[in-house]
């Protein structure tokens, strides 16, 4: 050593370059890990806003569902209730079947009415939560 400061031998060469290079793998290896936990964040936040859209999309489909299973009892229940009164009035007899027709298309009615309420009660709910 001369005045405090090494020779430069094979070791000394090798050991200037490694420390530079370690701390910039360093830099490098801290900046990819944060990039991954990033990643790993945003990707289970997307998971879980696909799995809440997915839950969405089958309420909606059940809904549906119900809506139409009642839209088609309706129609039945009109078309018997069409079908009796001209029965009814054909054969001037408005005891019967008209009556029973009568009850079923009241009972259709009442039932989509009922789904019809419960949808806008649950809507404006929904709109509440998401507006308050």
């Amino acid at each position: 050593m001369k005045d405090g400061i090494l020779k430069e031998t094979g070791d000394s060469r090798y050991l200037k370059s490694a420390i530079p290079a370690n701390i910039t793998h360093a830099f490098i290896g801290g900046y990819f890990m944060l990039k991954s936990k990033k990643n790993e964040k945003r990707e289970k936040q997307n998971e879980e806003a696909e799995k809440e859209r997915q839950t969405m999309l089958d309420k909606r489909a059940e809904l549906r569902q119900t809506e139409s299973l009642l839209t088609m009892e309706m129609i039945s229940a009109n078309i018997a209730l069409g079908i009796a009164t001209a029965y009814a009035v054909k054969n001037q007899d408005i005891n019967g079947p008209l009556d029973t027709a009568l009850r079923s298309a009241e009972k259709a009615h009442y039932g989509y009415n009922q789904f019809v309420r419960a949808s806008a009660v649950s809507n404006i709910s929904v709109v509440a939560d998401v507006g308050g």
